[in-house]
């Protein structure tokens, strides 16, 4: 609940007290623990926190996110590309689906074509017709993406939701800024078309980060301002965050700044510089 409300230092003692009482609690404690950790801009301890979880591919998850968080790209991409190819075939389908977005977010801010291609290739020769929704959206996401970074056109039938899923949205306007892409993330972005059982809910951040950044073009201080608090302060943490909370800090910074807000601006630099120190 605190966390919800973005009290995100008082979780976080609560939730030290209760690990202190019973070390021995179960993974979700620590994984709570590391995402307070990067809410509150400390990618180090958050690593730290995150050592506990036993379980690989979740762990791996997680220090990405955080050594994204750091600005440490190449390292975050080296993990989730080991992670992708040593999944096993029996693995957990729903966290395969979580590190194909998440690679792939991550590979589109950085234009890594090898991360993308990696990501697109994770369920290579599998029946995607026998898997659950969130992960077909997730490896045709991974695919458009390996698609435009090859100048190829993007398939709408490819996605579960066709052109009304918010991941082809979001590969669609990337790299528009008129006003029939901004009119897309916004409805992408509405309530009704948060389509939770068909679309990983790793796509959120960046699809707010990009609704922030056409508001800033064509809608206004306000909008965009108000789109980049979900990304910087959430009330729900996803590991995807670590891809795009570096470009949304510089976006504040220059936002703020156009709109005359100059000391704004400077602390909102000053917060990126200490998430990116050594």
């Amino acid at each position: 609940m605190m966390s919800g409300e973005r009290r995100y230092r008082d979780a976080l003692a609560r939730l030290e007290r209760l690990v202190a009482d019973d070390p021995g609690r179960e993974a979700e404690a620590y994984q709570f623990r590391g995402d307070l950790r990067l809410l509150l801009g400390d990618p180090a301890g958050a690593i730290a926190a995150y050592e506990p979880i036993e379980e690989r591919f979740k762990h791996d998850e997680y220090v990405a996110s955080a050594l994204a968080h750091a600005g440490r790209d190449a390292e975050a991409a080296a993990l989730l590309s080991s992670a992708l190819a040593d999944f096993p075939h029996d693995g957990k389908i729903s966290r395969l689906g979580k590190l194909i977005v998440d690679a792939t977010l991550l590979a589109l801010e950085t234009g890594d074509a090898s991360l993308v291609r990696r990501a697109a290739a994770a369920m290579d020769g599998q029946d995607l017709a026998r898997v659950e929704a969130p992960v077909r959206s997730a490896v045709a996401f991974a695919r458009g993406a390996r698609d435009l970074l090859d100048g190829l056109p993007l398939r709408a039938d490819a996605f579960p939701l066709g052109e009304a899923s918010p991941m082809w949205t979001l590969l669609a306007v990337r790299g528009h800024d008129d006003p029939e892409a901004l009119a897309r993330v916004r409805a992408a972005t509405a309530p009704e078309a948060m389509h939770f059982g068909v679309l990983p809910s790793h796509i959120y951040p960046a699809l707010w980060l990009e609704r922030a950044r056409l508001e800033a073009t064509l809608g206004g201080t306000d909008a965009a301002l108000a789109w980049l608090d979900r990304v910087i302060r959430p009330r729900h943490f996803d590991a995807s965050r670590g891809a795009v909370i570096g470009p949304a800090l510089a976006l504040e910074a220059r936002v703020l700044d156009a709109a005359g807000r100059g000391g704004e601006a400077e602390a909102v630099r000053r917060e990126l510089a200490r998430l990116h120190a050594p």
